[in-house]
Order: structure tokens, then C-alpha cells, then sequence
């Protein structure tokens, strides 16, 4: 029986652990600051070398240059992370693939990205006997979107496309939860709402108002869901769709 672990550590505590956050974009940059804050040794893995290694010097982490949509590349990054620090504790993949083409590719290639990653990562975890693997998703994934909020916006609604691959990515956690269950490695989805992001004002008064203190998410919103689920805190918790959204889906 593990011992209880309330009172006596700090249960956001990273330090020693080996984190790994794929994407140093708006949300994948402050993933890697929260966690490097909390203590855990951090890899930044993107296609951007010359923003994902001024990140890396930034926190003290390791820059390795990935294509998350490349099968071969994921594989090789999870043993360059292997090979240097020896272990892996968690993974996470911020990156959302700017990818043109029709349905099935955009849905396949996003998809795609998300399942290489917790792959090659879960085998390594499998291996160790333990780690905790993130997905992120949307809310957009359970829930249709507010059509109406981006009327007279510049900003346009996601294609059916996005919620298609969002969707499948809760499908994909569950199973993947489940098959890594008897091996020690939990697997999660955060799904946070919208993240403000230079929108223009007219979408952002429109949605800010179906969420807590009439705003959009900030980034630092979401880096701490993430600090959780690769913590102890949530040593429990797996299979699970972590809503991050100020409540706009209520």
C-alpha cells in the first residue's frame, strides 16, 4: 500500500522528475516554465529551433528539435530523452499542426500527432514501470460551438475538422488509460476553452461572458492542471477529461 501523501510532501512537488513538453507555442511555452518552476528537469521539443532554444535557455531545459507528426521523429526524441536523462515522468503534447488539405487529413494528421507522442512515451513509461501522459484537447471536442459568437468577428469558427479530431482525442485517452493501466502509467486529456490570444474584441466580449470573471483563459490558467497531473497529487487519476474553461461550457 503506497502511503498517504497529504501532509507529508509537497504533492505539486516536480523536482527530480523528467518532463517532457512537446510545443513551445502559447500554451506549450508556459507548460514548460510551470513545470521547470515546480522542479522538474524539462525537455522543449518542436519544429521551431530558434524560439523552442531560446525557451530552453530561458528555464534551464533541454531543446530538441521534433516534428510531432512524424512518426520516425517522435520515436527518436523519446530515446534521445531516454538515452540523456535516463527515465521520463511526463509528457505532454501542446502542439495543434497547421496542417491544409481535406477532412481526413486534417483529422488524421492532428490525431496522429497526439497518438505518436503518447506512444513512444507510454512504451518508455511502460518500461519504468510508471509515468503520466497528457493529450490536450478543447472543449470543443464535447461541446459544439457557439456559432453565434463569431458573427461580425475576425476571428472564424473551428472547421468541423477540429471538433472531429478533439472529439477522438477523448476516445483515444480512455483507451490508451486503459491499456496502460496495468503497467503504472496514467493517461489524461486537458481540454481547455478559449485562450486569449490577440482575438479582436468583438469575439472576445462575446465569449468572456459565459466564463468566470468575464474573460478569456490566460495560460497560466491551464499550466497548473497540467503541474497536476504529472504530480502525485494526481497519482489517482487516470482516463480523465480535465475541463479548463471557467465554467463557458455550463
Amino acid at each position: 500500500m503506497k502511503k498517504d501523501i497529504v501532509g507529508t510532501q509537497n504533492a505539486f512537488d516536480l523536482t527530480g522528475r523528467v518532463c517532457v513538453v512537446v510545443g513551445d507555442g502559447l500554451i506549450g511555452g508556459e507548460f514548460a516554465r510551470r513545470c521547470a518552476f515546480h522542479g522538474a528537469t524539462v525537455v522543449v521539443a518542436d519544429l521551431d529551433n530558434k524560439k523552442g532554444e531560446a525557451l530552453a535557455a530561458e528555464i534551464g531545459a533541454t531543446f530538441i528539435a521534433c516534428d510531432a507528426t512524424n512518426e520516425a521523429e517522435v520515436k527518436k526524441l523519446a530515446a534521445q530523452v531516454q538515452e540523456k536523462f535516463g527515465r521520463v515522468d511526463g509528457v505532454v503534447n501542446a502542439t495543434y499542426p497547421k496542417i491544409t488539405g481535406d477532412f481526413a487529413q486534417q483529422v488524421g494528421t492532428h490525431t496522429g500527432a497526439q497518438f505518436f507522442v503518447a506512444e513512444q512515451f507510454g512504451e518508455l513509461m511502460a518500461k519504468q514501470g510508471h509515468g503520466s501522459i497528457v493529450l490536450v484537447g478543447s472543449i470543443y471536442g464535447s461541446h459544439a460551438p457557439r456559432f453565434e459568437l463569431y458573427t461580425g468577428s475576425a476571428v472564424k469558427a473551428p472547421p468541423a475538422a477540429y471538433a472531429a479530431a478533439k472529439g477522438g482525442l477523448i476516445a483515444l485517452t480512455r483507451y490508451l488509460a486503459k491499456y496502460y493501466r496495468p503497467r503504472g502509467v496514467r493517461v489524461n486529456l486537458l481540454s481547455p476553452g478559449g485562450v486569449e490570444d490577440a482575438q479582436d474584441d468583438v469575439f472576445q466580449k462575446k465569449y468572456s461572458v459565459h466564463a468566470l470573471d468575464n474573460r478569456m483563459a490566460e495560460p497560466g490558467d491551464l499550466s497548473p492542471a497540467l503541474v497536476y497531473l504529472f504530480a502525485d497529487a494526481s497519482r489517482y487519476v487516470t482516463g480523465q477529461d480535465i475541463v479548463t474553461d471557467g465554467g463557458w461550457t455550463l
